[in-house]
Protein backbone atom coordinates (compact mmCIF):
# COMPACT_ATOMS: atom_id res chain seq x y z
CA UNK A 1 0.00 0.00 0.00
CA UNK A 2 2.83 2.38 0.88
CA UNK A 3 4.55 2.19 -2.50
CA UNK A 4 1.34 3.27 -4.23
CA UNK A 5 1.90 6.88 -3.23
CA UNK A 6 5.35 7.36 -1.72
CA UNK A 7 7.57 5.90 -4.42
CA UNK A 8 9.66 8.47 -6.30
CA UNK A 9 10.74 11.88 -5.13
CA UNK A 10 8.86 14.02 -2.64
CA UNK A 11 6.90 17.18 -3.37
CA UNK A 12 8.16 19.48 -0.58
CA UNK A 13 11.00 21.78 -1.70
CA UNK A 14 13.73 22.01 0.97
CA UNK A 15 16.50 23.82 -0.91
CA UNK A 16 18.36 24.37 -4.16
CA UNK A 17 21.42 22.92 -5.88
CA UNK A 18 23.36 23.41 -9.07
CA UNK A 19 21.55 22.09 -12.14
CA UNK A 20 22.59 18.63 -13.37
CA UNK A 21 22.05 17.43 -16.94
CA UNK A 22 20.03 14.47 -15.64
CA UNK A 23 17.47 16.85 -14.08
CA UNK A 24 14.10 17.23 -15.76
CA UNK A 25 12.40 20.54 -16.55
CA UNK A 26 10.16 19.91 -13.54
CA UNK A 27 13.25 19.87 -11.26
CA UNK A 28 14.45 23.33 -12.30
CA UNK A 29 13.84 26.23 -9.91
CA UNK A 30 12.89 28.72 -12.60
CA UNK A 31 12.24 31.75 -10.40
CA UNK A 32 15.33 31.25 -8.27
CA UNK A 33 17.45 30.80 -11.41
CA UNK A 34 16.08 34.02 -12.92
CA UNK A 35 17.39 35.99 -9.93
CA UNK A 36 21.00 34.84 -10.46
CA UNK A 37 23.40 37.42 -11.96
CA UNK A 38 24.76 35.00 -14.56
CA UNK A 39 22.14 34.02 -17.13
CA UNK A 40 23.89 30.69 -17.65
CA UNK A 41 23.46 29.64 -14.01
CA UNK A 42 20.56 27.30 -13.37
CA UNK A 43 19.37 25.95 -10.04
CA UNK A 44 17.43 22.76 -9.41
CA UNK A 45 15.17 22.04 -6.47
CA UNK A 46 15.90 19.59 -3.67
CA UNK A 47 12.88 17.65 -2.48
CA UNK A 48 12.35 16.10 0.93
CA UNK A 49 11.55 12.39 0.64
CA UNK A 50 8.00 11.50 1.59
CA UNK A 51 7.99 9.16 4.56
CA UNK A 52 4.39 9.44 5.61
CA UNK A 53 1.22 9.14 3.62
CA UNK A 54 -2.49 9.43 4.32
CA UNK A 55 -5.07 6.73 3.74
CA UNK A 56 -8.55 8.18 3.34
CA UNK A 57 -11.19 5.45 3.20
CA UNK A 58 -14.54 6.57 1.80
CA UNK A 59 -17.26 4.04 2.63
CA UNK A 60 -20.63 3.86 0.90
CA UNK A 61 -23.35 3.65 3.56
CA UNK A 62 -26.26 3.36 1.14
CA UNK A 63 -29.13 0.98 1.87
CA UNK A 64 -27.86 -1.62 -0.61
CA UNK A 65 -24.60 -1.98 1.37
CA UNK A 66 -26.55 -3.64 4.22
CA UNK A 67 -27.69 -6.66 2.21
CA UNK A 68 -27.00 -9.51 1.68
CA UNK A 69 -25.56 -10.43 5.06
CA UNK A 70 -21.99 -10.94 3.82
CA UNK A 71 -21.69 -7.46 2.33
CA UNK A 72 -21.48 -5.40 5.54
CA UNK A 73 -19.23 -8.04 7.11
CA UNK A 74 -16.69 -7.78 4.30
CA UNK A 75 -16.98 -3.99 4.24
CA UNK A 76 -16.13 -3.91 7.95
CA UNK A 77 -13.23 -6.36 7.42
CA UNK A 78 -11.76 -4.25 4.61
CA UNK A 79 -11.90 -1.06 6.68
CA UNK A 80 -10.03 -2.86 9.48
CA UNK A 81 -7.45 -4.33 7.09
CA UNK A 82 -6.58 -0.94 5.62
CA UNK A 83 -6.57 0.69 9.06
CA UNK A 84 -4.20 -1.95 10.41
CA UNK A 85 -1.81 -1.57 7.47
CA UNK A 86 -1.78 2.22 7.77
CA UNK A 87 -1.34 2.30 11.54
CA UNK A 88 1.45 -0.30 11.44
CA UNK A 89 3.30 1.93 8.96
CA UNK A 90 2.67 4.99 11.19
CA UNK A 91 0.69 6.61 8.40
CA UNK A 92 -2.41 8.78 8.76
CA UNK A 93 -5.73 6.96 8.51
CA UNK A 94 -9.26 8.29 8.48
CA UNK A 95 -12.71 7.09 7.42
CA UNK A 96 -15.57 8.91 5.72
CA UNK A 97 -19.05 7.39 5.75
CA UNK A 98 -21.36 8.68 3.00
CA UNK A 99 -25.09 8.04 2.79
CA UNK A 100 -27.08 10.15 0.35
CA UNK A 101 -26.53 13.78 1.35
CA UNK A 102 -25.28 12.82 4.82
CA UNK A 103 -21.66 12.27 5.76
CA UNK A 104 -19.59 11.44 8.84
CA UNK A 105 -15.83 11.81 9.20
CA UNK A 106 -13.55 10.15 11.73
CA UNK A 107 -10.67 12.67 11.73
CA UNK A 108 -7.24 11.06 12.08
CA UNK A 109 -7.40 7.71 13.89
CA UNK A 110 -4.43 6.83 16.07
CA UNK A 111 -5.21 3.24 17.01
CA UNK A 112 -7.60 0.31 16.86
CA UNK A 113 -9.54 1.67 19.83
CA UNK A 114 -10.27 4.92 17.96
CA UNK A 115 -11.49 2.92 14.97
CA UNK A 116 -13.74 0.72 17.12
CA UNK A 117 -15.27 3.79 18.79
CA UNK A 118 -15.93 5.45 15.44
CA UNK A 119 -17.52 2.37 13.88
CA UNK A 120 -19.72 1.84 16.93
CA UNK A 121 -20.86 5.47 16.86
CA UNK A 122 -21.51 5.21 13.11
CA UNK A 123 -24.05 2.46 13.81
CA UNK A 124 -25.94 4.62 16.28
CA UNK A 125 -27.57 7.57 14.54
CA UNK A 126 -27.56 9.88 17.54
CA UNK A 127 -23.82 9.40 18.10
CA UNK A 128 -22.73 10.08 14.53
CA UNK A 129 -20.25 12.93 14.31
CA UNK A 130 -20.47 15.21 11.29
CA UNK A 131 -17.42 17.02 9.97
CA UNK A 132 -18.92 20.50 9.93
CA UNK A 133 -22.37 21.89 9.30
CA UNK A 134 -21.26 23.58 6.06
CA UNK A 135 -19.32 20.55 4.77
CA UNK A 136 -21.95 17.90 4.21
CA UNK A 137 -21.02 16.49 0.80
CA UNK A 138 -18.00 14.39 -0.14
CA UNK A 139 -16.66 16.79 -2.83
CA UNK A 140 -16.67 19.59 -0.23
CA UNK A 141 -14.72 17.42 2.22
CA UNK A 142 -12.10 16.42 -0.37
CA UNK A 143 -11.55 20.10 -1.14
CA UNK A 144 -11.46 21.04 2.55
CA UNK A 145 -8.83 18.42 3.44
CA UNK A 146 -6.41 19.73 0.77
CA UNK A 147 -5.15 16.21 0.11
CA UNK A 148 -1.55 15.41 -0.77
CA UNK A 149 0.49 12.19 -0.56
CA UNK A 150 -2.83 10.41 -0.16
CA UNK A 151 -4.34 7.11 -1.20
CA UNK A 152 -8.13 7.54 -1.43
CA UNK A 153 -10.02 4.25 -1.32
CA UNK A 154 -13.70 4.20 -2.29
CA UNK A 155 -15.45 1.15 -0.80
CA UNK A 156 -18.83 0.57 -2.45
CA UNK A 157 -21.12 -1.93 -4.15
CA UNK A 158 -21.57 0.68 -6.88
CA UNK A 159 -25.33 0.44 -7.06
CA UNK A 160 -25.43 4.24 -7.31
CA UNK A 161 -23.47 5.30 -10.39
CA UNK A 162 -23.11 8.88 -9.17
CA UNK A 163 -21.51 7.86 -5.89
CA UNK A 164 -17.87 8.44 -6.87
CA UNK A 165 -17.13 12.22 -7.08
CA UNK A 166 -15.41 12.41 -10.47
CA UNK A 167 -15.58 16.21 -10.72
CA UNK A 168 -13.90 16.69 -7.33
CA UNK A 169 -11.19 14.25 -8.37
CA UNK A 170 -10.51 16.25 -11.56
CA UNK A 171 -9.95 19.39 -9.50
CA UNK A 172 -7.13 17.89 -7.41
CA UNK A 173 -3.71 19.08 -8.60
CA UNK A 174 -1.67 16.12 -9.97
CA UNK A 175 1.38 17.51 -8.14
CA UNK A 176 -0.39 16.84 -4.85
CA UNK A 177 0.39 13.14 -5.31
CA UNK A 178 -3.11 11.72 -4.75
CA UNK A 179 -4.09 8.28 -6.01
CA UNK A 180 -7.59 6.76 -6.19
CA UNK A 181 -8.72 3.13 -5.93
CA UNK A 182 -12.32 1.90 -6.05
CA UNK A 183 -12.88 -1.36 -4.15
CA UNK A 184 -16.22 -2.71 -5.39
CA UNK A 185 -18.13 -5.37 -3.47
CA UNK A 186 -19.40 -7.69 -6.21
CA UNK A 187 -22.41 -9.82 -5.25
CA UNK A 188 -23.19 -10.84 -8.84
CA UNK A 189 -20.15 -12.64 -10.27
CA UNK A 190 -20.70 -16.37 -10.30
CA UNK A 191 -24.46 -16.16 -10.80
CA UNK A 192 -25.86 -18.95 -12.99
CA UNK A 193 -29.49 -18.83 -14.16
CA UNK A 194 -31.77 -21.52 -12.76
CA UNK A 195 -35.19 -22.79 -13.77
CA UNK A 196 -36.90 -21.20 -10.76
CA UNK A 197 -38.43 -17.97 -9.63
CA UNK A 198 -39.36 -17.14 -6.04
CA UNK A 199 -42.33 -15.19 -4.77
CA UNK A 200 -42.17 -13.24 -1.51
CA UNK A 201 -45.22 -12.17 0.44
CA UNK A 202 -45.20 -9.48 3.14
CA UNK A 203 -46.56 -11.01 6.34
CA UNK A 204 -48.50 -7.88 7.34
CA UNK A 205 -49.85 -6.22 4.23
CA UNK A 206 -49.91 -9.21 1.87
CA UNK A 207 -47.93 -7.43 -0.89
CA UNK A 208 -45.94 -9.77 -3.12
CA UNK A 209 -42.73 -9.54 -5.12
CA UNK A 210 -41.22 -12.03 -7.56
CA UNK A 211 -37.52 -12.78 -7.86
CA UNK A 212 -37.07 -14.31 -11.29
CA UNK A 213 -33.84 -16.36 -11.42
CA UNK A 214 -34.52 -17.91 -14.82
CA UNK A 215 -32.49 -17.09 -17.90
CA UNK A 216 -33.29 -13.55 -19.00
CA UNK A 217 -35.13 -12.90 -15.73
CA UNK A 218 -34.78 -10.11 -13.21
CA UNK A 219 -31.64 -11.45 -11.51
CA UNK A 220 -29.80 -11.94 -14.79
CA UNK A 221 -30.73 -8.39 -15.79
CA UNK A 222 -29.26 -7.16 -12.51
CA UNK A 223 -26.04 -9.05 -13.26
CA UNK A 224 -25.82 -7.44 -16.70
CA UNK A 225 -26.55 -3.97 -15.30
CA UNK A 226 -23.80 -4.35 -12.66
CA UNK A 227 -21.23 -5.39 -15.26
CA UNK A 228 -22.15 -2.42 -17.41
CA UNK A 229 -21.74 -0.05 -14.45
CA UNK A 230 -18.36 -1.59 -13.66
CA UNK A 231 -17.23 -1.25 -17.28
CA UNK A 232 -18.31 2.40 -17.34
CA UNK A 233 -16.50 3.03 -14.05
CA UNK A 234 -13.25 1.63 -15.42
CA UNK A 235 -13.57 3.63 -18.64
CA UNK A 236 -14.35 6.89 -16.85
CA UNK A 237 -11.74 6.29 -14.18
CA UNK A 238 -8.87 5.68 -16.60
CA UNK A 239 -8.50 9.37 -17.40
CA UNK A 240 -8.37 10.22 -13.68
CA UNK A 241 -5.99 7.46 -12.64
CA UNK A 242 -8.76 5.62 -10.79
CA UNK A 243 -8.03 1.91 -10.40
CA UNK A 244 -10.85 -0.59 -9.84
CA UNK A 245 -10.64 -3.77 -7.75
CA UNK A 246 -13.55 -6.12 -7.10
CA UNK A 247 -14.33 -8.30 -4.09
CA UNK A 248 -16.39 -11.23 -5.47
CA UNK A 249 -18.61 -12.13 -2.52
CA UNK A 250 -19.75 -15.40 -4.08
CA UNK A 251 -16.16 -16.65 -4.27
CA UNK A 252 -14.98 -19.20 -1.72
CA UNK A 253 -12.43 -16.67 -0.41
CA UNK A 254 -13.33 -13.12 -1.51
CA UNK A 255 -10.42 -11.48 0.33
CA UNK A 256 -7.89 -13.76 -1.34
CA UNK A 257 -9.20 -12.65 -4.73
CA UNK A 258 -9.03 -9.03 -3.54
CA UNK A 259 -5.39 -9.41 -2.45
CA UNK A 260 -4.40 -10.92 -5.80
CA UNK A 261 -5.91 -7.98 -7.69
CA UNK A 262 -4.31 -5.48 -5.28
CA UNK A 263 -0.84 -6.99 -5.71
CA UNK A 264 -1.22 -7.14 -9.48
CA UNK A 265 -2.37 -3.50 -9.59
CA UNK A 266 0.68 -2.15 -7.78
CA UNK A 267 3.16 -4.50 -9.46
CA UNK A 268 2.02 -3.05 -12.79
CA UNK A 269 2.49 0.50 -11.49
Amino acid sequence: MHQSVTKGRGIEVVGYRQYDHSDTARDIAWRASARLPDDDDILSQNFAPEKQMRILMVVDEGHSMRFPRLKPLYADALVRIFASAALDAEDLFSVVGVEGDGMIYSDQLTGEGDLNDFLKAADEQRQRRVYRADVRLLPDLLNELDLKNTLVIFLTDFVRTEWIPFQAMREIDPLQNVRFVAVVLDEWSGFAPTSHSIMFEHVENGMTAVLDMRRGGGVEREVHAFRERLRALRNQGNALGLSVITVPLADENPLRMFYKQWERLFEEN
